[in-house]
């Protein structure tokens, strides 16, 4: 189960910064900068229940409902993919995506990016285990 709501949240993330950069109002670099310190943050720092933990945000004090600007109900595959795929920029294993990537950047991104979901699966698991031992 955590696999779909995972995806489903992602893939939600995922189709509206697309469409961010598809429009124009981002590009790349500026989105990977607020998805890596802006999004995080707002989540209560690197988990969603900090939020929780720290208070809510000043801005949203009072309010009963998040403000939505207009967001994304594409279903369709965002344009500046169609266009890196006709290009034949498929990320990391062919050297070019969003980025350009040698093979020993692509070497040391893929080893992070293992590293840290290693990381938050025990995180995760421990998290659990010790939810199961409470409501025992």
């Amino acid at each position: 189960m955590p696999g779909f709501v995972e995806n489903r949240i992602l893939y939600a993330i995922l189709r509206e910064c697309l469409d961010l950069v598809d429009r124009g109002i981002v590009d790349a670099a500026g989105l990977d900068t607020n998805v890596r310190w802006a999004i995080g943050y707002k989540l209560g720092r690197d988990r969603p229940d900090g939020a929780a933990r720290h208070g809510r945000p000043r801005h949203l004090q009072g309010r009963r409902h998040l403000p939505q600007p207009e967001l994304s109900t594409k279903g369709e595959v965002s344009s500046t993919i169609l266009d890196l795929i006709d290009k034949g920029r498929l990320g990391m294993k062919t050297g070019g995506g969003l980025y350009d990537y040698t093979p020993s950047r692509s070497t040391s991104c893929a080893r992070a990016r293992v590293a840290k979901l290693i990381a938050v699966r025990r995180r995760s698991r421990r998290s659990v285990r010790g939810n199961r031992k409470e409501t025992r």
